[in-house]
Order: C-alpha cells, then structure tokens, then sequence
C-alpha cells in the first residue's frame, strides 16, 4: 500500500518497506547539515531550523506508522537524539533526557501518542458517524 510519502507492506506492520529507515537516511543528511558549525553558529538559530524543517518531516504520517513496529520508533527515537546532540554540540556524556528537557522536545513514543489520541478525538466529534 502506497500512501503519499509512505510505504506499507501487506500485513500493514511497516517492516518489510519502514517509512522510517528511508526518513532517517534523509534525516541524516539534515543532521550533517546542522553540524556545519560554520553555516549555523548557535543553538537559537539551529533549534528553529529543527521545529520547522526536520520535526516535521519525521512525523509526518507518524498515526499510521507510529503503531506498526516497536522498532520503528527506537529508529526515529535514536535518529532525533542525535540530531539534539548535533543542535546542542553536545558530549557524549550529556544524557538524552537531558537534550529532550533542555530543549523541550517530546520523545517520538509521546508524539505518537498524542498524535493518535487527537485523531481519535477528531473522529469522534465528526458529525458523520459512517
């Protein structure tokens, strides 16, 4: 099953085609980008850049994959911590609670989450019950 931007195999689980493993090779890229100190000296200009190119991307269609696969998400949680470590030029050993809390960045598993139940949400104050 095709969905924009999104591939899914027959059983709907994401891991024969993970939307995520083709998200996280184009993250890394963004992430390459962001570590070019010279390009973007500080964390207030790398952070925006974060929310407004590279958040989105990764959490786009994350109601539909988010669910398939455990692995899934320690995939995309993995890829955002290290891109936090890149914003942060952090050291290794600077915790991932700690760059999710400095930053105020949600882990994927709570984006997943509160995407499916404001989805929900919407589909039960729909007024066609069909």
């Amino acid at each position: 099953m095709k969905y924009p931007g999104l591939h899914f195999d027959c059983r709907l689980n994401g891991n024969n085609t993970s939307p995520p493993n083709k998200k996280t090779n184009r993250l890394k890229n963004k992430r390459d980008q962001l570590d070019e100190r010279k390009k973007i000296p500080s964390i207030e200009n790398k952070l925006p850049i974060y929310k407004a190119v590279i958040k989105p991307r990764w959490s786009y269609g994350i109601e539909l994959w988010g669910w398939a696969s455990k692995y899934n998400v320690v995939i995309m949680q993995r890829s955002q911590s290290k891109i936090l470590r890149v914003i942060g030029n952090a050291s290794w050993y600077v915790t991932n609670h700690t760059l999710h809390t400095d930053f105020n960045s949600p882990y994927v598993s709570d984006v997943i989450h509160e995407r499916i139940n404001k989805h929900h949400n919407h589909l039960e104050a729909h007024p066609n019950h069909y």
